[in-house]
């Protein structure tokens, strides 16, 4: 279907200027692809990579205990990176473990990761980082810290709250 409209001249300039302005600020608008990127940083009941293909199942964030010391049995930490041309390298990952003190509860996990394209004319490419922890021991009641690290520098920081199971309302 056509759609014709007759504008007088002056309406046509109107227009013609709206529309440069919306095409410039839309232009600007334009985020800016960050060197590194988490995608997802997540803790979860299980995770997989097919191919590059990360899947989480049953992300969470609270651990319910009905005594501390606790001890979760199985979960995995899934992590997908992002990296453009710039960062196309062997980097180092840690992973570092941390109670509300900054004590470590767990061993910090350290793992070399390459990012190296699968196609030389690619301009981005993602990594996945599957971290399958058993036995997780949680001392106390209170909030846990989960960090990664890339070469040095914090990406981002989990928070896993471990507490008493709440109470039903009736």
């Amino acid at each position: 279907m056509k759609h014709e409209f007759n504008l007088n001249p002056f309406a046509r300039a109107l227009l013609g200027c709206w529309l440069v302005c919306v095409v410039s600020c839309r232009a600007a608008e334009t985020p800016q692809m960050q060197r590194i990127s988490v995608n997802v940083a997540t803790l979860c009941d299980s995770a997989t990579d097919e191919s590059g293909k990360l899947s989480v199942h049953g992300t969470f964030d609270t651990v319910f205990a009905t005594q501390f010391p606790a001890v979760h049995p199985r979960c995995s930490l899934a992590v997908r990176l992002t990296f453009t041309r710039e960062e196309f390298k062997k980097h180092a990952l840690k992973i570092r473990f941390l109670d509300s003190k900054s004590d470590s509860f767990l061993q910090d996990v350290e793992t070399p990761l390459d990012a190296s394209p699968e196609h030389p004319d690619a301009t981005i490419t993602s990594e996945n980082v599957i971290i399958n922890l058993t036995s997780v021991e949680l001392p106390r009641q209170g909030t846990y810290f989960i960090q990664l690290w890339l070469d040095g520098r914090l990406l981002t920081t989990l928070h896993l709250h471990a507490k008493p199971p709440t109470k039903a309302k009736k």
